[in-house]
Parts: structure tokens; C-alpha cells; sequence
């Protein structure tokens, strides 16, 4: 599919365009099925609903490691790659800047350990523990060698950490509105509910009818007669 030219299902009986097959990718749905009432929510559900590695929703039980995410796949969902037109919204952040912000030990080093020594240097405590470690030698750290390429790049973090990281909040604050229902649908269906998962279709209530029922054969007769 074309990103710039979206397929649209087409009605049963109906002409299709010429070339089209009357398709529409099912991450186009999932991403429109899961929208929600905020930024944060819907964002929430379509985590859940286009990761192929979901993230951790808590604590690992146990010596269980945590999943594994890959960043590009999370940027991808966040900014709405691949599920909304590309003349539909803004251009998603550049991978390797997402690398930096959420993996700053292994793509920033260097700031990212003169961010932990100036924070070191302000703290009083930190200060006295760092006199008595001076006596220590201090251990010998490993190269690992050059990170692995940002298309590459894992991350392991909870959902609920993931969501309130500084990066995720700036790019809600530029991208937030494709992970929001129209503000149209809540106002006429106040008492909606969120779909996530077939679960959730036990909670639905049937619309009630504004169109009023016509009265009986019986009842019908004239009040001047």
C-alpha cells in the first residue's frame, strides 16, 4: 500500500477503481479502533494493539527478564508511521534521537555521564559516599564496542514508565491528536466505551431510539368525534 494514496474498502456490489482490490491494511484499522478518549489513552491502546513485543505492564515475577521492544517499532506507533496517510500528519522524530533520549548509557554516553556527575556534584550525600569510594580503586569498565544500528536499538521498560518518559510527553504534544477520538463522537455518544479487546464488547449498550413508537391499530380515533 502506497502511504500517500491509503486504500479504501469499497461496498459489496459496488465499482472498485481501477488497480485497487478494495483492501485496507489491518494495522490502518487497529489504529483507528484504537483511539482514545486522550492522548495518553489512546496511545496506551495502540501500544497494545500494534507491538509485536508489548511492554511490560509491571513488575517481572521471579528472575524473569523483561521484554524487549524495539524502539523503531515504538516510534513507529507513537507518531503514527504506516497507520495514518502521510499527508495526515507530521513527520515522525529522527530514530537515532529517539536512541538518545531513551537509551542515553548506550547512544550518549559521554552526556550521559556528565549528566550523572554534575547531578553527583550537587547531592551532599553523593559527595561524602564519593570521598569514601575515592580510597577504592574503581572497577574497570568494558568495552562493548560501537552500539548496534537504531533500526536495531531494544528497549526494556515498563508501560507505565514508557508513558510518562519526557520524550513520550513531547511527542504526544506534537502527535497526541491522532491517538484522540473526534471530540464530535463523545459528545453524542457520552456513555461510549473503549474498545480493547473482545472482552470489552460485553460492556456495549444498544443506541436508544429517538424515533417514536407509532401507536396501535386500537388507540387510533378521532378526539372531536
Amino acid at each position: 500500500e502506497d502511504p500517500a494514496h491509503p486504500r479504501l474498502p469499497t461496498a459489496l456490489g459496488s465499482a472498485r477503481p481501477e488497480g485497487s482490490l478494495g483492501v485496507v491494511t489491518a494495522r490502518r484499522l487497529f489504529t483507528y479502533l484504537g483511539l482514545g478518549q486522550t492522548p495518553s489513552q489512546g496511545l496506551q491502546s495502540a501500544l497494545r494493539l500494534l507491538l509485536r513485543t508489548p511492554l511490560a505492564l509491571g513488575e517481572q515475577e521471579g528472575d524473569a527478564a523483561p521484554p524487549k521492544t524495539r524502539i523503531q517499532d515504538i516510534c513507529h506507533v507513537l507518531y503514527g508511521v504506516n497507520g495514518r496517510p502521510v499527508d495526515a500528519v507530521l513527520p515522525p522524530a529522527d530514530l537515532m534521537d529517539m536512541c538518545k533520549s531513551l537509551l542515553p548509557e548506550t547512544y550518549d554516553r559521554e552526556a550521559w555521564l556528565a549528566a550523572k556527575e554534575a547531578a553527583a556534584a550537587a547531592d551532599p550525600k553523593a559527595k561524602k559516599a564519593a570521598g569514601k569510594k575515592a580510597q577504592t580503586p574503581e572497577p574497570v569498565v568494558q568495552d562493548d564496542g560501537p552500539p548496534p544500528p537504531p533500526e536495531e536499538a531494544e528497549l526494556s521498560m515498563s508501560e507505565a514508565d514508557f508513558l510518562r518518559h519526557p520524550t513520550v510527553l513531547r511527542g504526544l504534544l506534537t502527535h497526541g491528536g491522532i491517538h484522540c477520538r473526534k471530540r464530535a463522537l463523545s459528545t453524542l455518544f457520552a456513555d461510549a466505551v473503549s474498545l480493547v479487546s473482545a472482552g470489552d464488547v460485553d460492556s456495549v449498550q444498544a443506541l436508544a431510539s429517538l424515533v417514536p413508537t407509532p401507536a396501535s391499530e386500537g388507540s387510533n380515533h378521532d378526539p372531536q368525534g
